[in-house]
């Protein structure tokens, strides 16, 4: 049964998914991310837009390929071997735009974390008290919300919960990430914008890996695209 005429060169469903998929803004952005989302970021914004382009252009050129009649089945196969190359590099090239980026965005945030939120050893008493509270409420109901309250309105408290180490403090690494999420947006809001965008831009490389697999095992056959070598030659 011949699934994919006049859409892909493979005949699959996956491959004519894959075809259609390039077609549907929303997927091409579930699978790619939304430039819009990062318009403030004109590099991160112009890597996805080039992604988008990138995917879309290769996908056109191997459904004009199924109806190009000048060229046998192995002949289309191996030409869409080279669209799938080149497609796969323009992602490559564009994850690896994300991924420098969001490292960028984290380096500063953790770089101004480290400035901005400081244990002073003249402090210390303070802080002995302020673990011991926390330890003491963490084993009551209700007692994580209650820390949580006090991280908002102690800056000190909000401190000790973004530097120490989670085994001090005797809870769930979950909870204590929650906390510091807490106490850096009340404290320090532009901080905890940075490490949401490095989050955010992270998300969406961590994508493209999976949409180059999908590009290589759908755009083009090897096997079919082999049989080019089986050509015999006229001397």
């Amino acid at each position: 049964m011949n699934l994919a005429p006049n859409i892909a060169l493979v005949n699959t469903e996956a491959a004519v998914s894959l075809i259609q998929g390039t077609q549907r803004d929303s997927q091409m952005k579930a699978w790619l991310g939304d430039p819009s989302q990062f318009e403030h970021d004109t590099d991160t914004s112009a890597a996805i837009v080039s992604a988008h382009s990138a995917l879309r252009s290769g996908a056109e050129t191997i459904t004009a390929l199924t109806g190009d009649a000048t060229r046998s089945e192995p002949e289309r196969h191996a030409v869409g071997g080279e669209v799938s190359a080149r497609t796969v590099a323009k992602l490559e090239e564009a994850q690896r735009t994300l991924t420098a980026k969001a490292k960028a965005y984290a380096k500063a945030a953790n770089d101004a974390l480290t400035e901005r939120f400081t244990l002073k050893t003249e402090d210390g008493w303070t802080n002995d008290k302020w673990l011991a509270l926390v330890r003491d409420e963490a084993g009551k109901e209700g007692g994580y919300g209650k820390i949580g309250e006090m991280i908002s309105q102690y800056r000190d408290l909000a401190t000790l919960m973004v530097k120490l180490p989670t085994p001090l403090l005797g809870v769930p690494e979950r909870q204590h990430t929650a906390w510091k999420v807490k106490a850096v947006s009340k404290w320090e809001p532009e901080i905890q914008a940075g490490l949401q965008m490095a989050e955010d831009i992270h998300d969406v490389a961590s994508r493209y890996t999976r949409i180059v697999g999908m590009v290589r095992l759908n755009f083009h056959s090897p096997g079919v695209a082999a049989k080019v070598a089986t050509r015999v030659k006229l001397t």
